[in-house]
């Protein structure tokens, strides 16, 4: 949708161009009169109840688009990046669409100038990128940047972590380890909240993030343990990671792992969890590249150092 039909001043601006091509060709004046009113009446309900009126849109969609310039060149300044052209088929829609966000809604606000931070920079900026983040909220942002980079500070190497977490934690590359751990863990009944510790400790990764595990005996009263992220943690984005996954950005993953154990009953254990996907990834790249580079100096200081030639 292009910007003059999404702008209700310009919309009053077309409705009187067509006033005068119409009333040439003989349209009665008051009839166009009525129409301008019409689009005016339509649009006032929707822009008075948040004290706005049709004129004040355009202002506050300016002020945004300012603001997101603004952050944008600061974070251009900040990394002492070379600031180029972006290219108006990124740049137009960029601009038409981040303007529409509150401009109290610090969360996109900062995502859309990383964005065009990103652009500047000539990193890799898909097209697609900027109705992706029309599409989202600021929870949902933040959920995203959840997954990808939760803990990340207790962790090694937690760039790479997230840059591999598509292969890494994709169901089947990871069905085999996981049963290993399930059967590595089992020799009594009393180790199924080991074998629940192991599985948690395996999945916690940057890029991962865990929905539920249980682990019980396949017997009518038998012994089970469970991690659930509700309970331990507080967290509640089933929402959120329904609609980060609908857009390509995470993926679910539901595994069940049965093993048979001598002389006591039969385990499963049954996991949940999301990972980025390679679109997650090359997403979070973008627009929040300011965490990215943390992540990367975090790995590079941990970097084993090359031995210095005798």
């Amino acid at each position: 949708m292009s910007k003059r039909s999404r702008n209700p001043v310009q919309i009053d601006i077309g409705a009187r161009a067509e006033a005068k091509l119409s009333v040439k060709a003989e349209v009665p004046s008051t009839s166009i009169g009525r129409l301008v009113d019409s689009l005016t009446d339509i649009i006032r309900p929707f822009t008075e109840a948040r004290g706005l009126r049709a004129d004040l849109l355009r202002l506050h969609r300016e002020e945004v688009a300012i603001e997101i310039a603004r952050r944008a060149h600061a974070r251009i300044q900040i990394e002492k990046g070379n600031a180029q052209a972006v290219p108006l088929k990124l740049l137009v829609p960029l601009f038409e669409k981040g303007s529409c966000e509150d401009i109290r809604d610090v969360v996109m606000i900062d995502r859309w100038a990383n964005l065009l931070a990103s652009a500047s920079l000539k990193l890799s900026v898909q097209p697609r990128f900027v109705s992706i983040l029309e599409e989202l909220s600021g929870s949902q942002a933040d959920c995203l940047d959840h997954v990808a980079f939760h803990d990340f500070e207790k962790f090694e190497f937690p760039y790479r972590d997230v840059v591999d977490a598509p292969y890494e934690y994709a169901e089947y590359n990871i069905k085999d380890a996981l049963r290993t751990i399930v059967q590595s863990n089992l020799k009594s009944k009393k180790d199924i909240e080991k074998t629940l510790d192991a599985i948690i400790e395996f999945l916690t990764s940057p890029g991962v993030f865990i929905e539920l595990i249980i682990v019980h005996e396949r017997t009518e009263g038998g012994a089970s343990a469970d991690y659930d992220c509700v309970a331990q943690t507080g967290i509640r984005r089933e929402d959120d990671l329904s609609i980060l996954e609908s857009l390509g950005l995470i993926r679910r993953v539901v595994l069940s792992i049965d093993v048979k154990r001598q002389r006591n009953p039969s385990l499963e254990a049954a996991i949940f969890y999301y990972h980025l996907t390679s679109l997650g990834v090359s997403f979070c790249e973008v627009c929040s590249h300011p965490t990215l580079l943390k992540l990367e100096q975090i790995d590079k200081r941990n970097r084993p150092k090359p031995e210095a030639r005798e």
